[in-house]
Formats: C-alpha cells, sequence, structure tokens
C-alpha cells in the first residue's frame, strides 16, 4: 500500500499551492499586487539600499539618509476569513482516524514562497569563500535548485487544476490502514490531473469521487476499495473534544491547520497551528510520551518572580521547576549548615537574560534567604583572594580584580563579589561600542539571588531598583498575547524569547566586519551571509504551560514583514537587501522613520542602529556574540589593531547611551459584530514622556473592527481564543 507516501505527496501540494496565495494577496491589497508599488517600499527604505555591505556603519546609523521622510499611515494586517469551518473539516475526518487538517493551505504557501527568496543572496556569498567546497554546501544548493524547479511545475499544475486549496483540505488515516485525501473541487479528478502534469504517479494513480454528504468535497485513495469503503464522520463533536482534552488553553477555531497523529505509541502528537500575515503560532501536546514525564511532575507552573528584571526588548530563558528537583540538582549539601541553608532557600524558579540598561547578560534565582546567601558570597571572597590571579599571563597588561564590595540601587545596599578585567585595549573597544564592561557581580537582594556580567559598578546597582511581583505590563506588551494571558492564569512554567533583529543591525554588521577582519578562518562576509538565511524572522518565543496534567508546548515566530500591507513588504524588502549584502543602516532608518508609529518601529531601529547598542546587548545572544567577536581575534592573535578606528571609537568618547526612546505599544483590539465602532487601542501604563525608557516592544497588532462596509472576504478576529467564522 502506497498510503504514506501518498500523504507525503499531499503535503508536497499543500506546501506549494502558492498560485491561490497569490490570489489572496490581490484581495487584501484592493486588486494589486505587491510587485506594482516598488516606489512604496523605495520610499520606505526597502529597495534603495546599498550593497556594499555597510562596512562603514557606526553605531550611530552610519550612512542612513537624513533627507526629512514623511510619516506614512500604519495599516492594520487584513486577515483573511477562514472560508471553511472547523466543525465542517472534521465532519470529513472518519471516525477514529489519524488526520491533518488545513482550512486554508495557501497561507503555508506564503510562508514558503517567502522564505526561499531570502536564499539566493547569502547562498551566493556561501559558495565565494572558505564553505565553497563542503559536501554540505552542495547539497544544500542542488536541493535548492531542485526544490525551486519542482515548486515551478507543480504550481503551475494546481494554477489549472480548479483545485480550491482556501476552501480547506486534509489528510486522513483510519484505524483500517486506509489514507485518504480530501480536497475542494468541482472535478472529483482535479487531484489526478495535478499528478499527471507533475510526474508525481502517487497522485496520478489514485482512485477519487465526490463526498455526497459535503458538496464540493472530494475524496481519493490508493485504490477503488478504499474509496468505497470512505464514510465521513456522523458526529464531529468527539473529535473536537479529544482535541480541547489535549491542547487545553487553544482557541481551535481561530486555528488554520489542526492534527492528530499517532505513529505508533508513544509518538501520538496532537497539534493547532494560527496564521495571520507575519505571524505564526503553534501549540503541540504529545500526551503518552514517556520522554516528558519529569516535565509533568517537575514543572511548577506560577507565579513569575524574576520576570520583573527583564525589560521589554530583551531576550531570556525563565523557568519553575519544583523545589525538590533543584535541591536533588544541587546535591547533597553535606554538613556544611550554611550550604544546608541556601539549597533549602531556593524556590526554584530562575531567568537567564539579556539587560537592556544596564548592559549585560543576568542570571537570577528566587531565595527565601538572601542573608544566608550574603554570608556565602562574603566566605567565598575570604576563601578566593588568594586563588584568583592578579592577571591573565597569555594576556599582557591585563589586571583582575576580586573583591567584596557594597552595591547600592533603589534604596537598598547589597554586599557584591566583584571581578573585573582591566588592561586590554580591546576592552576599551567593546566598553565604547556597546556599553559592556568586563565584570561579573553576584548579589543577594529582593527575594533572587543575582549573577550579573556586564555592567560596570556605576550602573549595576539598577538591578537593584526592581520591583518585585513579575513582569512589568510593558514587558507583558512585549511578548506574544498567548503568553502573557497564559502568565497571567499562571499556567507557564518555562520560556524561551529570542529576539533576532540585532542580528541583521547595523551595529552588529560593523562589528563582525571589524572585528573579524583579520581572521581568515571567520571571514566577516561569510558569517554575515549565514544569518541573512534568519533574515525574515524578528524573534521567536516558545514556552510550556500547564493548565492540567499534561503540558503543552507553544511557539510563537514573529517576521519581520508581511506582504498584505505596503509597511510589511517595505520591511520585507529591505530585510531582502541586507541578506543580499546591503547596509541594514541604510536599509532601515528611512522605513523607521516613516513609520515611526508602527508597533514594529522598534525593529527597525534595532535594524538600522538608530537606538544605540541596547537592544543588540539586550537580546542576550548579541551580548555574547559581541564579546566574542572581539575575544576570540584575540585569543588567535589575529586582533585588528586599528578596531577602534574602524568602528568610530575614540577613547575620550562617552560610553554610548544604552536607553532606547519609548516606542508605542501594539494596539489590541477586539472586534465584535459588523457595524461596531471599532474599539481604540488600549493606552500604556507606562511614562511615555521619559526619553531615557527602555523602548517597549508592543504586542503584535491583530486586525481592528469591520468598518461599516466591512469586505466579505475579510475576517477580524478577536483577539486569541475569540470569534467564529464562515462556515461554522
Amino acid at each position: 500500500m502506497r498510503s504514506k507516501r501518498s500523504l507525503v505527496s499531499l503535503a508536497a501540494v499543500l506546501a506549494l499551492g502558492v498560485a491561490p496565495g497569490c490570489n489572496k494577496l490581490e484581495e487584501l491589497t484592493g486588486g494589486e499586487k505587491a510587485e506594482n508599488k516598488p516606489e512604496e517600499a523605495k520610499a520606505d527604505g526597502g529597495g534603495e539600499a546599498k550593497a556594499d555591505g555597510g562596512g562603514e556603519a557606526k553605531a550611530d546609523g552610519g550612512d542612513a539618509p537624513t533627507e526629512p521622510v514623511v510619516e506614512a499611515v500604519v495599516e492594520p494586517i487584513p486577515v483573511e476569513a477562514l472560508h471553511t469551518g472547523l466543525d465542517l473539516m472534521l465532519s470529513l475526518v472518519p471516525d477514529g482516524a489519524e488526520f491533518m487538517i488545513a482550512r486554508d493551505a495557501t497561507v503555508v504557501a506564503e510562508y514558503v514562497e517567502e522564505g526561499t527568496r531570502f536564499l539566493d543572496g547569502p547562498m551566493g556569498t556561501l559558495e565565494t569563500g572558505p564553505f565553497a567546497g563542503e559536501r554540505e554546501l552542495q547539497d544544500m544548493k542542488e536541493a535548492f535548485a531542485e526544490a525551486k524547479a519542482k515548486t515551478d511545475v507543480i504550481k503551475a499544475a494546481l494554477e489549472g487544476s480548479g483545485i480550491q486549496l482556501k476552501e480547506g483540505a486534509a489528510i486522513v488515516q483510519t484505524p483500517a490502514n486506509n489514507a485518504y485525501i480530501i480536497f475542494n473541487a468541482a472535478d472529483p479528478n482535479a487531484l489526478v490531473a495535478v499528478g499527471k502534469a507533475t510526474g508525481e504517479r502517487e497522485l496520478s494513480d489514485l482512485k477519487c469521487k465526490a463526498i455526497e454528504a459535503v458538496p464540493g468535497f472530494n475524496v481519493c485513495s490508493d485504490s477503488q476499495a478504499e474509496v468505497d469503503a470512505y464514510a465521513p464522520s456522523t458526529d464531529p463533536a468527539p473529535t473536537r473534544a479529544s482535541l480541547a482534552a489535549a491542547l487545553p488553553g487553544v482557541n481551535l477555531d481561530d486555528a488554520n491547520v489542526v492534527a492528530h497523529i499517532e505513529k505508533g505509541e508513544p509518538d501520538e502528537v496532537y497539534f493547532a497551528v494560527s496564521t495571520i500575515p507575519g505571524q505564526l503560532y503553534m501549540a503541540v501536546s504529545t500526551p503518552k510520551n514517556p520522554d516528558l514525564a519529569e516535565l509533568r511532575t517537575g514543572m511548577t507552573p506560577g507565579e513569575a518572580k524574576t520576570l520583573a528584571q527583564v525589560q521589554p526588548g530583551a531576550g531570556f530563558i525563565w523557568g519553575r521547576v519544583s523545589p525538590e528537583l533543584m535541591t536533588k540538582s544541587m546535591g547533597p549539601a553535606g554538613s556544611n549548615p550554611m550550604a544546608a541553608s541556601v539549597t533549602k532557600s531556593m524556590t526554584g524558579e530562575f531567568v537567564l537574560a539579556g539587560s537592556v540598561d544596564p548592559g549585560g547578560l543576568i542570571f537570577q534565582a528566587g531565595t527565601t534567604d538572601t542573608a544566608a546567601l550574603e554570608g556565602a558570597l562574603t566566605l567565598g571572597v575570604d576563601m578566593g583572594k588568594a586563588q584568583v590571579p592578579k592577571s591573565i599571563p597569555e594576556l599582557p597588561g591585563s589586571s583582575v580584580t576580586f573583591e567584596l564590595v557594597p552595591v547600592e540601587g533603589g534604596g537598598k545596599t547589597a554586599q557584591a563579589m566583584h571581578l573585573g578585567l582591566t588592561g586590554l585595549s580591546e576592552l576599551d573597544v567593546l566598553k565604547g561600542y556597546t556599553g559592556l564592561h568586563a565584570d561579573a557581580w553576584a548579589f543577594a537582594a529582593n527575594d533572587v539571588f543575582t549573577l550579573a556580567v556586564g555592567p560596570d559598578k556605576d550602573h549595576v546597582g539598577k538591578l537593584l531598583d526592581v520591583s518585585a511581583g513579575g513582569p512589568s505590563a510593558a514587558t507583558l506588551d512585549s511578548l506574544p498575547p498567548q503568553l502573557a494571558e497564559g502568565l497571567g492564569k499562571g499556567e507557564v512554567g518555562f520560556i524561551m524569547h529570542m529576539p533576532m533583529d540585532f542580528l541583521h543591525g547595523a551595529q552588529m554588521h560593523s562589528l563582525v566586519r571589524s572585528a573579524l577582519k583579520d581572521v581568515p578562518t571567520a571571514p566577516p562576509d561569510q558569517l554575515l551571509a549565514l544569518a541573512g538565511l534568519a533574515a525574515p524572522l524578528s524573534s521567536a518565543t516558545m514556552w510550556i504551560a500547564k493548565s492540567g496534567a499534561e503540558p503543552v508546548i507553544h511557539i510563537s515566530v514573529q517576521a519581520i514583514g508581511n506582504r498584505a500591507t505596503d509597511e510589511g513588504r517595505a520591511a520585507l524588502d529591505a530585510a531582502h537587501t541586507v541578506a543580499d549584502g546591503g547596509d541594514p543602516a541604510v536599509a532601515f532608518a528611512s522605513l523607521a522613520t516613516a513609520y515611526a508609529a508602527s508597533p514594529m518601529a522598534w525593529a527597525y531601529k534595532t535594524r538600522a542602529g538608530t537606538e544605540g547598542p541596547g537592544y543588540m546587548v539586550g537580546s542576550g545572544v548579541g551580548a555574547v556574540m559581541a564579546v566574542a567577536a572581539v575575544a576570540v581575534p584575540l585569543t588567535m592573535g589575529a586582533s585588528n589593531k586599528a578596531l577602534a578606528e574602524d568602528l568610530g571609537v575614540k577613547p575620550e568618547d562617552p560610553e554610548p547611551e544604552l536607553k532606547p526612546t519609548t516606542a508605542p505599544k501594539r494596539p489590541v483590539t477586539t472586534p465584535v459584530e459588523p457595524k461596531a465602532d471599532p474599539v481604540e487601542p488600549k493606552p500604556t501604563e507606562d511614562p511615555q514622556e521619559d526619553p531615557k525608557s527602555p523602548i517597549v516592544e508592543p504586542t503584535r497588532p491583530l486586525p481592528p473592527k469591520p468598518t461599516e462596509d466591512p469586505k466579505p472576504t475579510v475576517r477580524v478576529p478577536k483577539r486569541l481564543g475569540q470569534g467564529k467564522h464562515k462556515g461554522e
């Protein structure tokens, strides 16, 4: 039986149904395709960027154009209605069958098409460097060329097939191992025709028939006997109930793709995917997986006190584990009463985060006994003074400081262990360009133990000046709304949030080009080309929540732009320019100015480099990469002696300001029935007047309520978990 291969063939068809996706784009943009508006993209910084690689970009934005830019109107992101209701699609699934349903398969195609267009430039650069002879690169190139050619063939075949992918499609396998492909078309043999046109025998040999109970839908399988045996469900309610039980807290009616797949116990998987232009959100559950046993018992969702230190736009990893698991992982305390007290005081909550202001990396762990920890630090300094060297022999001129000093901030004082490194010119350059210092601090205050790397003695006290109790409203607004909702309910036990705009920003490009220009084994152009493969991505977030016994894994990906609005297209075009080797300061500076009121303005400014090093450092990964860009050449004996000059940093220059200006919050709208007035965005509770406040990464906007005369093809979903769609 060829059922499994047939399912794979249909997956290819769903993923490559680009022609209908282009039609949808026309509807969303009033009949004009994105290609018809090149002048608008250019005006926003997307089309005229230099292709010289941005080697001269400075920390303040470099060669960004200075002419006035008229502020553009920020468009709401339109979302086309899901034409087919979930219950109708579930009714097409035979009782007890595995399934994967796509209510609008054209969305998947748009993601594939947009992602692949970013490959040409970086791949071309990689083929000219030291990686050119690597077999992996050649295999990737050949696979890309083959997939591209196949895509063109399938696109042409689908365009003339009459298959309506936006009406929904499904792949199904019954307990009797009968595999079915279900799709919408006037001709039941439309999929067979696609198979013949593309040379896919697994499709061209299918047997098909119309589903009489659901007009417009058809079913195909490997044999006529299997087709004759097909029977749609008599009641979709049990299937919906099993999905809801496996994916608690997920609004299934907002999901575009839902699936229940059993590859053989314990690999039973449920997932739901929601899509709007520029965003993707997925929830996954594997309730029978024994590998998650420790996660089920060891993760303890609840309040997130240590997130009080995390600033909007910063990258972080946060979690809560049971105190018992924490104690077990730390090992026995032995007979030392101080060690036993420290171990017992750990709450199990922790966070590893980048810090925008002060710049650096911080690790914090919850505790109920700061006095015991402070005593342990004091003892550690006393014991370590004789062990810590005064200098590093491999780094001539270096000087090491190890001491116990008071740290003050927010009206509090804490005794801190301080380890510092001085005497290297490269450290002065790193400090002058990014604000990072070769200082590490450890102290206990505000019911947390803190380890910070990067702040100096004049700024580390800011880590004490924070109100306890959990994440600020501004930080919650910078996260995916599903995550913010889960934190409010106390259902989240683990988070990993990774901003990625810094990776494609002017400051990171300039630092990599200057710091690594004399390192032959790490050519800057090659490293930036590798980063360019991820140019469409703005941030990625993964979290685990438990509202019941089973943990659910959530993933949210935010793109830098979309193809549904002028702004979104301009942002993608600017990112494409940079991926092809252009200067991010040129590509994004005018776009950031034109769309200063956009919820994505902070991302444009991060890439343009106009906001200083705050977000590069605060991303966490950016701080590590900045240090590595300076440290690796130093340890290899290939340090760039003209690094300060190349970066435009002078010894007498003041350190860069780490607090970017405050950006607008992402407005959250709650649509109602047509002809209702739009809901105004909720005003921020944070002060917006302070120019030194960290930039607020607002929540990604959902579409506003319909106007007096809404277009019939556009739906306005309610905020995640609300709203119904046509066909239910």
